[in-house]
């Protein structure tokens, strides 16, 4: 998933489309001050940026999950890093190999839990189940 770059205003975190067909989800919202010329002065200009993802109606709670962790990170990296967890810890990876896949799995799964909670947050605040 790629970040999505918007202009001078902040996103909001959830926006659901005028024709209530799509909303979109924005998570880890950015600001960035960028020099931009201006004639012959600069001035600084705040831009910011998140990832994004939209769904369709009817809108809920475990879609807005399912679509964000699919977007994010594809139908099988979970998959792989299990293995390779898996492999790790019965021996197949010496070290520091071992360490590096056991740590990978971990470090996937608190990202993970960390995302869900915060667009389970979202949601909740907007009153979507």
């Amino acid at each position: 998933m790629k970040r999505t770059q918007y202009g001078g205003q902040k996103p909001q975190e959830l926006q659901i489309a005028d024709d209530a067909l799509t909303m979109r989800i924005r998570l880890d919202i950015q600001a960035e001050e960028q020099e931009v010329a201006n004639g012959e002065t600069t001035e600084t200009q705040t831009q910011y940026s998140a990832l994004e993802i939209m769904i369709s109606a009817p809108f809920t709670k475990s879609k807005a999950i399912e679509q964000f962790f699919s977007d994010m990170y594809g139908n099988d990296h979970e998959s792989k890093l299990i293995n390779e967890y898996n492999s790790a810890t019965i021996g197949l990876y010496s070290e520091p190999e071992k360490s590096e896949k056991i740590a990978k799995y971990r470090s996937f799964l608190v990202e993970r839990a960390t995302l869900k909670a915060e667009i389970e947050r979202i949601c909740t605040a907007n009153n979507i189940l």
